[in-house]
């Protein structure tokens, strides 16, 4: 992945915006790339299926832990009163965290619970971001302003996962830990703290990723899993629920069509929906693990 020098992320997904159609419709590329770092969209995949992620014990990170317990039955591991992902691997069990952007650097603790019922708690540390992450603090050019960063919200109500969806998807199903963006063209800010700076300095905790593209867009899976849930936001657009299995899930919104149903099991790029929009569309993508939202960029070999 090949990056330009600037402090927030904006992204070039394919040559088609060198036509000159895509010239009109996107007349502020060129302002948005002298203020964003750039980004070319293509995230090469790990081949791995079942591995773990790579460890990234940073806010809006993953924490591998491996476990001390030589258990032959799969540990129950909880932070806080959320359950965490446990896999195998190399023969010893690793629970796979998800931090949120909120969480502080510092010594936390798991509980694990073990097949007798017995009970044990294991220490693990979250680092901070490092300096070499100049991109999770992203300034706002003053042509993205207008752009709307709110959390999803249903009935003026802040969306909440149901874990006892209908459609969650078996739990034993380990998520593929690759992944594609969700959208072919355009430009997007990534995830972290965005700037904005106009009659006042606003700081906004953004922590999914927000694409910039064409109305009608097709927007696809960014990786393999069923389709949870399909609901319509307070601000009248829709969006999907994806299950990628065990607590991991994706959130993709503003779309004013969806092209799957609730249940159906879908492969990584299959199309879910068309970006809502006249003159340009916002798409908006959340990776939640454990119920915290991470960085989806890191689920790549190039972040």
């Amino acid at each position: 992945m090949s990056k330009l020098a600037n402090i927030c992320g904006s992204i070039s997904l394919t040559n088609s915006l060198n036509d000159e159609k895509s010239r009109t419709s996107f007349s502020l590329r060129k302002v948005i790339l002298t203020l964003l770092t750039t980004l070319v969209l293509s995230l090469t995949l790990k081949s791995a299926l079942a591995n773990p992620p790579r460890h990234n014990p940073i806010p809006g990170g993953v924490a591998l832990v491996y476990l001390s317990s030589e258990s032959s039955t799969k540990p129950e591991v909880k932070f806080g009163d959320k359950n965490i992902l446990v896999l195998k691997n190399n023969e010893k069990w690793v629970a796979v965290i998800g931090l949120s952007s909120e969480t502080l650097p510092g010594n936390y603790l798991i509980r694990i619970q073990l097949e007798d019922n017995s009970k044990m708690s294991q220490l693990f540390r979250i680092d901070p971001i490092p300096a070499s992450m100049p991109g999770r603090i992203i300034e706002l050019p003053k042509a993205f302003f207008d752009i709307q960063f709110q959390p999803i919200e249903i009935n003026n109500q802040p969306f909440k996962n149901d874990q006892n969806y209908p459609f969650s998807g078996p739990r034993s199903v380990t998520p593929i830990f690759e992944m594609q963006q969700i959208v072919s063209k355009g430009q997007y800010i990534p995830y972290g703290l965005v700037i904005k700076n106009s009659d006042e300095i606003q700081m906004i905790d953004h922590s999914w990723i927000t694409y910039i593209t064409h109305p009608d867009t097709i927007v696809v899976s960014p990786s393999s899993g069923v389709v949870e849930r399909i609901e319509q936001a307070s601000s009248g657009a829709l969006f999907v629920v994806l299950n990628h299995g065990m607590g991991m899930r994706s959130i993709i919104s503003n779309l004013k069509e969806v092209l799957v149903s609730a249940g159906d099991t879908l492969e990584i790029r299959t199309p879910i929906g068309v970006a809502a929009g006249s003159i340009q569309a916002q798409v908006d993508w959340q990776l939640q693990l454990n119920e915290n939202r991470v960085d989806p960029l890191q689920f790549s070999s190039s972040p």
